[in-house]
């Protein structure tokens, strides 16, 4: 008699069918995924696909916003020992403010990314990059002590290494270059269409006048442009429309150094030289420093024709009016302005009480 199959032999024939319905279903899932649509295919957690538009932006790193004013700037400027500076300038895009008694400023509608520039006569000048207000700036007491390199004296480069070597071994801190000197002529390359008619291209012009002053901001040192302003050998030459007449002969007035003066009246001459002003500031100095602003009190004065009398009365108003065009103008451009006014010398041997004739300049400059 045959007999059935035993509890072993039904235990495998249940697992191998078992494991055939697996495979089926295995077989039979696989087979609707190749077949399906591939949007079935794609997983839940599949990040969706970046339009071609945006790719490039989002493929390239991006830049982290600068910081940038606000519509008001807010500040106050204050010395070593936070006590606040009056008057202090402050200069942003070409357009100078003043702070108030308590040292504050406000600015209203600043351009967002323009930096801010403070000074005050006797502290480093301070620039301020753009940053939410209120903004305080701090100065540093700055005492410039320097050497005077003449026209043909920075053109030497043995006498400018050493005026250099100076700024590293000594207190020295500053230079005064000549930028006009006594004749008129302009120590570097100018591109002013007036100066370049009158022939103020000298013969010691400097070639590597930009490699010099680069030097010297990198050395820290403070640089003064000295600019002789009304004795002008090459301007009142080649326009004697502008120049002090003599009398006697028709022709530009010379002193006893046989140079000729342009006139002070003449506010095309103040144009001049508020012309070279700017250039020199556009080619790095920090301070104006305007010489020979005054009348002549050599030779023969009594031969000297103006374009205006000159008189006692006419003398300091033409000269402070000068100061005080030449301060609004030059200010805004982050420059000091000064003046070197020799008591008397200022003005005429015969005036008196100098010191109050000073003091009525003082107002129109940084510096006297």
């Amino acid at each position: 008699m045959h007999e059935g199959p035993g509890p072993a032999a039904a235990r495998r024939h249940l697992l191998d069918g078992g494991f055939a319905l697996l495979l089926l279903t295995v077989a039979i899932v696989t087979g609707y995924l190749v077949l399906a649509p591939s949007d079935l295919r794609a997983t839940p957690l599949a990040r969706p696909p970046v339009p071609p538009m945006l790719r490039p932006i989002l493929e390239r790193p991006q830049p982290i916003a600068e910081p940038t004013w606000g519509a008001t700037i807010r500040g106050r400027v204050l010395d070593a020992n936070h006590q606040p500076l009056e008057g202090a300038s402050v200069v942003i895009d070409g357009n100078e403010h003043f702070a108030r008694g308590d040292g504050t400023f406000a600015i209203e509608g600043p351009p967002p990314s323009a930096p801010l520039l403070v000074k005050v006569p006797g502290f480093e000048k301070v620039v301020v990059a753009p940053r939410p207000s209120p903004v305080e700036v701090g100065l540093r007491p700055h005492r410039a002590k320097a050497a005077y390199l003449t026209y043909f004296g920075v053109g030497d480069r043995g006498i400018r290494n050493r005026v250099l070597d100076m700024t590293a071994r000594t207190e020295l801190n500053a230079v005064v270059i000549d930028v006009k000197g006594d004749r008129g002529w302009i120590v570097y390359r100018t591109e002013i269409p007036e100066a370049l008619a009158a022939g103020a291209q000298g013969p010691a012009t400097l070639r590597d006048f930009d490699t010099l002053m680069a030097d010297l901001k990198a050395r820290g040192v403070y640089t003064i442009a000295r600019i002789v302003a009304f004795k002008d050998n090459v301007l009142a030459t080649h326009r004697p429309d502008l120049a002090i007449i003599d009398t006697r002969t028709g022709q530009p007035w010379i002193d006893n150094e046989r140079l000729a003066w342009v006139d002070p009246f003449r506010e095309e001459v103040w144009s001049y030289n508020l012309a070279i002003a700017r250039e020199a500031i556009r080619r790095g100095f920090d301070e104006i420093q305007f010489d020979y602003v005054r009348f002549p009190t050599d030779g023969r004065l009594g031969a000297a024709r103006y374009s205006k009398p000159n008189t006692r009365e006419t003398r300091l108003p033409t000269i402070a009016a000068f100061l005080e065009r030449a301060r609004r103008e030059l200010g805004p451009l982050g420059a000091f302005v000064a003046a070197d006014v020799f008591g008397y010398t200022a003005f005429n041997e015969n005036d008196t009480d100098i010191g109050q004739r000073i003091e009525e300049l003082a107002p129109h400059l940084d510096y006297i």
